[in-house]
């Protein structure tokens, strides 16, 4: 597949069909409730980083999330198969939840190799926003 010159969405990256690649996707409810969870933890976070510092803030918080990562990871990674299609897997699973909120610009998509960039991420902005890392 020849490099495209314009970026798509991870919906459009998990699509199959074309089909599915016309569809508009829908706003990202990942993205949603992001939003929601931060209003309350980034206080929260930000003040601990004052009382106890931002090493030992952010430390705890990695480490308390870590069970949740890893529950996350495992849900993605279940699918049988070669490493690739194993990220498509993935990658079809996820598209309703992240929506439009990442772009991607396809560099290669073959059978056995899969290469794009990722060109726009909601995700970051939102949390480059609100100062955080």
């Amino acid at each position: 597949m020849e490099k495209q010159d314009k970026s798509e969405t991870w919906y459009h990256l998990a699509a199959r069909s074309p089909e599915e690649r016309s569809k508009r996707p829908a706003p990202s409810p990942s993205l949603e409730q992001a939003k929601i969870q931060a209003q309350v933890l980034v206080p929260v976070l930000r003040a601990f980083r004052e009382a106890i510092g931002a090493e030992r803030a952010n430390k705890i918080a990695w480490g308390a999330l870590a069970e949740w990562r890893q529950q996350v990871w495992r849900s993605m990674l279940t699918s049988p198969g070669t490493p690739t299609e194993q990220f498509r897997a993935s990658t079809v699973a996820m598209a309703d939840i992240i929506g439009d909120a990442v772009d991607v610009e396809m560099l290669k998509d073959e059978p056995e190799s899969l290469e794009f960039n990722v060109t726009g991420c909601r995700f970051a902005q939102f949390f480059h926003e609100l100062g955080e890392p």
